[in-house]
């Protein structure tokens, strides 16, 4: 979108490139993979739990695999970024100048990355404590009995999950402040944040119905901390009952 406009890159169209790269470098550095290292030790349990579903591992398992494991986190990202392609695409032709709005969605997308890395770091040293002898190798996709309730976790059972979310409601808000003639319609200037938090909010139930399985006492958990956002425990419970499969 950028390399299509005929002037160089706008003041805003540098720092929401900026936030994107930055977001992609928070993935890569903050929590390293070992696996370019010391090869493929641990597999997620997604996979697992798709070839066990569907019978192992055949050609339904990497057709499924390649369309909701792969295809479909892109396809987010794609509708994520979708707000700013009139911003790119335009450059810094007749961009409107920095304002308020600039700051606040700056600062709502780089408070949701510092925030989603300090939840997987939280989350990371608790389960290095909670982990039994052995399993310190394996954290990633060990069976942990014990819930963290520690730092942003005691008030979402999936901080990580709300922070990626608002990270894209902050590039929203970066595209409509360029936006000043409304030329942008609201389903695709909104549309890719609000699929986000629906889709972390269906991913935060698959979450909850495994460990509901293998952490003791996670119903209670689940009955004083919302899954996602800071909503009335009424309204969390009501869509606990209709996305997670035996809960009550």
């Amino acid at each position: 979108w950028m390399l299509t406009a005929k002037s160089s890159p706008s003041p805003r169209g540098w720092y929401a490139l900026g936030l994107f790269v930055a977001w992609f470098l928070r993935y890569s550095l903050w929590w390293p993979w070992d696996g370019w290292t010391v090869g493929l030790r641990t597999e997620d349990w997604r996979y697992i739990d798709l070839a066990e579903k569907i019978g192992g591992v055949g050609r339904l398992y990497w057709l499924l695999s390649l369309t909701s494991l792969h295809l479909t986190p892109s396809l987010l990202v794609f509708f994520g970024l979708g707000p700013l392609q009139r911003l790119w695409t335009s450059g810094a032709s007749g961009a409107p100048p920095l304002g308020a709005l600039d700051a606040i969605a700056a600062a709502i997308s780089m408070a949701a990355m510092l925030a989603n890395g300090a939840a997987d770091t939280q989350l990371w040293r608790f389960r290095q404590r909670a982990a039994h002898p052995g399993a310190a190798q394996h954290l990633e996709t060990e069976h942990c009995a014990k819930t963290c309730r520690q730092g942003l976790w005691a008030y979402s059972r999936h901080p990580n999950y709300c922070c990626e979310a608002t990270f894209w409601l902050g590039i929203a808000i970066c595209a409509l402040a360029g936006d000043t003639e409304g030329a942008v319609p609201l389903r695709w200037a909104w549309g890719g944040s609000v699929v986000m938090f629906m889709f972390f909010r269906v991913s935060a139930s698959l979450m909850d119905a495994r460990s509901l399985k293998h952490r003791k006492g996670f119903a209670k958990v689940m009955q004083e901390v919302p899954a996602l956002l800071p909503v009335p425990m009424a309204l969390d419970r009501l869509l606990d009952k209709i996305l997670v499969p035996g809960y009550t």
